[in-house]
């Protein structure tokens, strides 16, 4: 009995000790995929797919009813910029280093005057709420058709 309360012990102040994951309070993405290689211009959507790192977990609007756009997708045909709003995914507890994935739906997408298809890349980059901006990451080419 004596020792099963010693592993019982131990296993607790093992599990106590955990260390957080090293990332930096910079926000560092990576494009992971859109959901389909090409879509019809002027009425189809696809979801971007990139995933994240960040050190104080600060991604997202402060509170609800901020209305902050964070998100942000270079378009590489003209260098617009079309702006997003991501969601708050802050964890709850003291631990704060995230990771994980986001998923936003984009489009529909012009196309330029007298072209029948099209292509374009992103640079996507985030803000968080201490107000650092991500590495830019590049998306693979998604192909337009304009008829």
């Amino acid at each position: 009995m004596r020792y099963f309360t010693v592993f019982i012990f131990i296993s607790l102040l093992g599990s106590s000790c955990i260390k957080p994951p090293d990332y930096s309070e910079v926000p560092e993405i990576t494009f992971v995929r859109f959901s389909k290689p090409a879509v019809q211009a002027f009425s189809d959507s696809v979801q971007l797919v990139f995933s994240f790192t960040d050190g104080d977990g600060d991604i997202g609007p402060i509170a609800e009813g901020d209305t902050t756009l964070n998100l942000f997708l270079t378009d590489s045909r003209d260098n617009s910029v079309k702006k997003y709003q991501l969601p708050n995914i802050t964890p709850p507890g003291s631990i704060r280093a995230i990771s994980g994935e986001v998923t936003v739906t984009i489009g529909p997408f012009a196309c330029q005057a007298g072209v029948e298809t099209d292509q374009l890349t992103y640079t996507i980059r985030i803000k968080d709420r201490a107000g650092n901006f991500s590495n830019p990451a590049l998306t693979t080419s998604l192909g337009l058709d304009c008829n």
